[in-house]
């Protein structure tokens, strides 16, 4: 098994999903997604009087998000970054909540999230997204977020996971996308 950690406002999770499909498909493991609740990338705005550190943190946010378009550019996909990112908390708890297969659900969710811009707090944004990965919209109305949310920053303390994508084989976590050829290595052995 293999446990898959993302969170819906990470770009780097986002540009990890098809990448990380593409290495599930090449293997028979079964995959349990997490949702992890991390902060929402943001690039500051230039201020007319930034000090050294403020300008160093600025430069370095806007070259992240330029390698990240980067990446989405050669992966032909539609990534548009927000001047003020919306959350993704009840889009997150859903896939706890979901009984069965949560990709198309998180299919849904980042596609609204890094094409889209909508905010995956709404539920109004994020009942559609059930329905189009044909899923009961009425979840919305019989779970509890917080409480959902809770349990799943308890698996990710367990598991050590401090950002994402993140993946766990056999109790090791690795994370990033770097990691692919190490995770396909780990795969392959368990065939």
């Amino acid at each position: 098994m293999i446990k898959i950690y993302l969170d819906f406002k990470s770009p780097a999770a986002y540009l990890a999903l098809q990448p990380t499909l593409e290495l599930l498909a090449r293997h028979s493991v079964t995959v349990q997604w997490i949702p992890f609740k991390g902060p929402a990338f943001n690039v500051p705005a230039p201020q007319a009087e930034e000090d050294k550190g403020t300008r160093h943190r600025r430069i370095r946010a806007e070259a992240r998000r330029d390698t990240h378009l980067l990446y989405a550019h050669h992966q032909a996909l539609p990534m548009h970054f927000q001047q003020a990112p919306k959350g993704s908390d009840l889009a997150l708890a859903v896939i706890m909540a979901i009984q069965g297969d949560p990709l198309p659900f998180i299919r849904a969710a980042f596609t609204a999230y890094w094409e889209h811009g909508q905010d995956l707090e709404a539920p109004d944004i994020v009942r559609p997204l059930l329905e189009q990965a044909q899923l009961a919209p009425d979840l919305l109305a019989r779970i509890n977020p917080d409480a959902l949310l809770t349990t799943a920053r308890k698996l990710a303390e367990a598991d050590g996971v401090v950002d994402t994508p993140a993946y766990v084989i056999d109790g090791q976590l690795f994370i990033g996308r770097e990691h692919f050829p190490w995770l396909e290595e780990m795969l392959t052995q368990h065939h």
